[in-house]
């Protein structure tokens, strides 16, 4: 497992290209229209890990015509290769309207961000508790879909189930913490090892199981029928834990 000390250090590596070279390019391509980009994901938040975690950037705009996006895919394109780059982008007037559909990654914005150019309007994003819930039962259940899809086309093929679920996203962190946020915790755990454990103890699930995946993910050599079976199991339990969810909670909101 690597430590705060390894993921700033990595992304030290990194940050001139990004807080720099990157929005330059970002500015040529969209000049004026070009409203503001934010840093989030596990590089705001401390835990970026160079050569596995994504750099993920949110870029608004004023608008951003055909001309522009594909001028800045050309300019761009190289560093987002090179740094496993993430660009959103999008018209401020549609982040702002798109609370309600995309509430479990803009909670994880709005907690953790960088702003690297323009103003910082995540504290006008209207979240609601019953958005939240809705989409991380929807992102669950798309998720158990997605692994007994995986099973299925494995035909029983333990190495090519291993392929697949080593490209499978899984329990990302945003995900995990929205978890946490739907039972009244504190969701702001960095590490993401801590913060799955934290979900297996809140929801009562199978202890180690999003551990042992994550370590499957990075290498370790495990039963992948197994695997699939408990990563099926929790996710079954966990999906039925957010739909006994009440609409609204009992008190407080997100």
């Amino acid at each position: 497992m690597f430590s705060r000390k390894d993921a700033k250090t990595g992304w030290e590596r990194v940050q001139p290209e990004i807080e720099t070279t990157f929005v330059q390019i970002a500015r040529e391509c969209f000049g004026g229209d070009l409203y503001a980009i934010l840093l989030y994901g596990s590089a705001a938040r401390g835990m970026y890990r160079e050569g596995v975690s994504d750099i993920n950037l949110l870029i608004l705009c004023h608008r951003a015509t055909p001309l522009q996006l594909a001028q800045f895919g050309k300019k761009a394109g190289p560093l987002i290769r090179k740094r496993r780059i993430t660009p959103l982008l999008m018209s401020r007037e549609e982040f702002l309207r798109s609370a309600d559909v995309f509430p479990l990654e803009y909670i994880d914005i709005r907690n953790a961000h960088r702003v690297l150019f323009g103003p910082d309007d995540t504290a006008s994003l209207e979240l609601t508790f019953k958005n939240l819930r809705h989409q991380t039962e929807e992102r669950l259940r798309g998720n158990l879909n997605q692994l007994r899809q995986l099973l299925v086309a494995s035909g029983g093929n333990s190495r090519l189930l291993t392929s697949y679920l080593r490209s499978w996203s899984g329990i990302s962190s945003a995900l995990s913490r929205a978890l946490l946020l739907l039972r009244g915790k504190d969701p702001n755990i960095p590490n993401p090892e801590l913060l799955m454990q934290a979900v297996e103890k809140e929801y009562e699930l199978p202890s180690g199981v999003f551990s042992a995946f994550q370590r499957f993910r990075w290498g370790e050599k495990q039963d992948p029928t197994e695997l699939a079976g408990k990563l099926m199991h929790s996710l079954e339990l966990l999906s039925r834990a957010v739909d006994s969810l009440p609409e609204e909670p009992s008190q407080g909101g997100v």
